[in-house]
């Protein structure tokens, strides 16, 4: 997949940032990825593979997508609900189509 700069959910497009800064930031407090809601960026690090880095895509998305629906609120376990999607959701986005016999 290639990285993309801005992802667009709902009326609302969210910058992915992806850099030194950031990546020094989400290491020392131990996160491949990170969504400010606030700001509407979506942050990974620059240093992990990228299979890793389209699965944390996924993951900050199922969070942006949750808070932008309100759905957050409503959750007690957001962060469990992202780590178990996020990685079926990259495969499904990340594997080529195949035809049907």
């Amino acid at each position: 997949m290639s990285r993309p700069y801005t992802i667009v959910l709902g009326p609302h497009h969210f910058a992915v940032l992806s850099n030194d800064n950031h990546t020094a930031r989400l290491i020392r407090e131990g996160k491949y990825g990170e969504t400010d809601m606030d700001s509407l960026c979506i942050y990974i690090r620059d240093d992990i593979p990228a299979s890793l880095w389209d699965e944390t895509l996924c993951h900050e998305v199922i969070h942006a997508a949750l808070a932008v629906s309100g759905l957050n609120h409503q959750l007690d376990d957001e962060e469990r609900i992202a780590a178990t999607l996020s990685p079926y959701i990259a495969q499904a986005l990340l594997t080529p189509w195949l035809p049907t016999s």
